[in-house]
């Protein structure tokens, strides 16, 4: 791997996963200590979903199987890491896309009244703009596809929701002394 170094729980360091071929069994299991203390990874599989939605990074399912079983451990996570392509990463990095949202998910997350999965890991490395989120998966929450027609009333519903979100979220940052730096 060569995506730099974050220092994770415990004071050791982890690399961070340029491409999900440098993702392995020892650091799905070093990252998932901090919440799930006691899981450890002899095996999983990576599943890309989102392709194609416009997203600024790659999006990951991973099944992991687990050495030692127990119910408290996900059955599955998402992991979100950097697109590949060039003109893509310069745009995110003109805008901080991966800093503010690794920050976001660190700092802010927890604080606002917007549901959020669960943070696993999270890093970002500023000297090459590398990033890995390693989040709860939401996959089984009801969705709705970009693009599709949906009914009035769920539509309705999405909005109230929305803007309830937004009056949140706001309060949340007025009183928020862990704001990402400031940038475009």
């Amino acid at each position: 791997m060569s995506g730099g170094t974050h220092s994770g729980s415990g004071g050791a360091s982890l690399p961070i996963p340029v491409s999900v071929d440098d993702i392995d069994e020892e650091w799905l299991s070093a990252i998932m200590q901090s919440r799930y203390p006691g899981a450890v990874v002899d095996g999983f599989t990576a599943e890309r979903i989102g392709a194609g939605v416009g997203l600024v990074g790659l999006l990951y399912r991973i099944t992991p199987q687990y050495l030692n079983e127990h119910s408290s451990f996900p059955a599955t996570l998402i992991v979100k890491l950097p697109v590949l392509i060039d003109a893509t990463r310069q745009v995110a990095a003109a805008y901080r896309l991966y800093e503010k949202e690794v920050a976001f998910y660190k700092d802010l997350a927890h604080l606002t009244k917007i549901a959020t999965p669960g943070l696993i890991h999270a890093a970002h490395d500023p000297a090459t703009d590398n990033f890995v989120l390693a989040l709860e998966d939401l996959g089984h929450l009801r969705s709705r596809r970009t693009g599709r027609r949906s009914s009035s009333s769920w539509a309705k519903s999405s909005i109230r929701g929305c803007c309830r979100s937004a009056t949140g979220y706001r309060r949340t940052w007025r009183t928020c002394s862990a704001r990402p730096k400031a940038g475009p």
